[in-house]
Parts: structure tokens; sequence; C-alpha cells
């Protein structure tokens, strides 16, 4: 018995790892969704060459710094997110 539970825990740990790193993937499209959005509401915004260089930059600036804190996210923070919406 004790042999199947360990097996069905190493299971469910292999799902729950494969949806945390779809989690990751899923966080950084939106992130750069978010930002090619505000990249073209700013471009439409401007007519200031310098001006819409300057937030362009700024936007990539924030959506890589984006993507760094989602990588330092630790699987045990995800899976305490992910058990708190589900009940």
């Amino acid at each position: 018995m004790r042999t199947g539970r360990r097996a069905a825990a190493r299971g469910l740990d292999a799902q729950l790892e494969q949806i945390a790193e779809q989690l990751r993937e899923l966080a950084t499209a939106k992130d750069r969704l978010q930002g090619l959005l505000e990249g073209v509401l700013a471009i439409s915004r401007e007519t200031d060459l310098p001006a819409v260089l300057h937030r362009i930059r700024k936007q990539v600036s924030v959506c890589r710094l984006r993507v760094r804190r989602a990588a330092r996210v630790p699987l045990g923070r995800v899976s305490k997110v992910l058990v708190t919406a589900t009940r």
C-alpha cells in the first residue's frame, strides 16, 4: 500500500511541476503581450520620435524586469497559490 501512495505522490508532484511550468510560461507570455500593448499605445500617443523611442525602451526594461521576477518565484509559492485558488 505504501508503494502505491508513493507512486501517486510522485505522479502528483510531476503534475504540479508541469502546472507550475505552464503558469510561468503563461505569465511570461502575458507580460510580453502587456508590454507590446503598452508600446503600441505609447507610439500612438506620441508624435515626437525621441519620445516614442524613450517610451519603447522603458517598456522593454519593464518587461525584462517582470520576466526576471517571474523566474524567481519558488515552486512552493506557486503551489500555495494553486491550492488557495482551488478552495
